[in-house]
């Protein structure tokens, strides 16, 4: 009877888990390290392999994104315009900070603002809006002179870390980057690289069989629809290091707790099809 119970009890444990495992899995995972992945998916937050007390120091994260509005080309956006921006990337800007591998981060420090300005294209008059969320996760290096301390967190600041940007409307990626297709299209998703730098480009309309980036700089050009106008409400994900770092990320040579492997994992364990989804919905 005791044996009937443990195989029953088993059996339900696995049965409550695997709609779970289903989720975990995402379309994407084909195009991150599959390694980083897996760690993450059984880590939680302030998860860190290593050892030192520069690796396992926990590090300073804002609540919210510093905001930054540029006036260059043709002056700043009217503050109205400007905060649905900020309102739409907050959700983004959440979005990556539930996840495992930057919730209560270890060993590295995370700075986080909003940039929006307007993009100079090669048609006079034509200055697209463009709204950058970026995150620049740093190493911690507690014996370090510069280093400093808030409650109990730590940042190195002067470093220059790794970078995950998400734009909403990416001209400036898409028209000034030799940007190629790393896998055919997903629905509304298509994984793209720059050089080393990882990018995923989500839109209200399917992706199309055929990618060209010409093409795509010339729409993003006229596209206003994050602000309400005509588009097609286009977010990019991209994330690198240094070229050294990220080839050593695809080797699996880099810890999954390190700050560029930190990144990675938050945006490639993110669902880009249902957060633009959600961005759009702010109104």
């Amino acid at each position: 009877m005791l044996r009937f119970l443990i195989f029953a009890a088993a059996a339900w444990l696995a049965l409550l888990s695997a709609p779970a495992a289903a989720q975990q899995s995402l379309p994407t995972d084909r195009h991150a390290p599959l390694y980083l992945l897996k760690y993450w998916r059984s880590h939680g937050p302030g998860s860190t392999l290593g050892t030192s007390t520069s690796e396992t120091a926990p590090g300073i994260y804002p609540a919210a994104p510093a905001m930054f509005v540029h006036g260059v080309y043709g002056g700043k956006l009217p503050a109205p315009q400007a905060d649905l921006l900020r309102r739409r990337l907050d959700v983004v800007f959440k979005a990556l900070m539930s996840q495992p591998s930057l919730a209560d981060i270890h060993g590295a420090s995370l700075d986080v603002a909003i940039n929006i300005s307007r993009a100079q294209t090669e048609e006079e008059g034509v200055l697209p809006v463009t709204a950058n969320l970026t995150f620049r996760a740093k190493r911690i290096l507690k014996d370090d002179a510069k280093t400093i301390e808030k409650n109990g967190r730590f940042a190195t600041p002067w470093l220059e870390g790794s970078v995950l940007e998400v734009s909403l409307n990416p001209y400036d990626f898409i028209a000034h980057r030799n940007v190629v297709v790393a896998g055919p299209p997903q629905g509304r998703l298509q994984a793209l690289n720059a050089g080393t730098t990882m990018a995923l480009l989500v839109s209200d309309t399917p992706a199309p069989a055929e990618f060209d980036r010409q093409a795509l700089a010339r729409e993003l050009a006229h596209d206003s629809s994050w602000l309400g106008g005509a588009g097609k409400r286009p977010i990019l994900m991209r994330v690198s290091g240094a070229r050294h770092e990220n080839l050593d990320v695809w080797r699996e040579r880099t810890a999954p707790t390190d700050p560029l492997a930190r990144l990675i994992a938050a945006a490639y364990m993110t669902d880009w099809d249902a957060v633009q989804r959600q961005v759009a919905a702010v109104r």
